[in-house]
């Protein structure tokens, strides 16, 4: 009886577990434009996320146009069908690394971002 109360406990917990993890339905890339950049989120079969912003025009001049500008990167887990997703930058006007949590979702093939920061909100198409 002992074995029978246990393994229906381990059942439990693993399914548990598998809901609050990523989920490969979501993992992915998705994509947004505007007239100065693009933006490519990808959310990866492993709970990894990374958003990665390319200018559309290049320009020397511009200080939001370096690699610590552009790349952001952290990790995501699925709650009840919302995707929350942690991921950090480095402020150099602070000379600090910001820690953000924005929420997102699914829906018609869309990835809709929304964080406080403003850092990686918008709608995002799949690829």
């Amino acid at each position: 009886m002992k074995k029978i109360i246990c393994l229906a406990i381990a059942t439990l917990l693993m399914l548990a577990c598998v809901s609050c993890g990523p989920k490969s339905e979501y993992a992915g890339t998705y994509t947004r434009s505007t007239a100065e950049a693009t933006f490519t989120v990808t959310l990866g079969k492993d709970g990894s996320f990374k958003m990665e912003r390319q200018f559309k025009q290049s320009n020397s001049y511009n200080p939001f146009d370096t690699p610590t500008h552009n790349v952001r990167k952290g990790t995501y887990t699925v709650e009840n069908d919302e995707i929350i997703i942690k991921f950090s930058y480095y402020e150099e006007a602070e000379r600090a690394t910001v820690n953000c949590t924005a929420t997102a979702r699914v829906s018609d093939g869309k990835l809709i971002i929304t964080d406080q920061s403003r850092q990686i909100s918008g709608t995002y198409t799949k690829k």
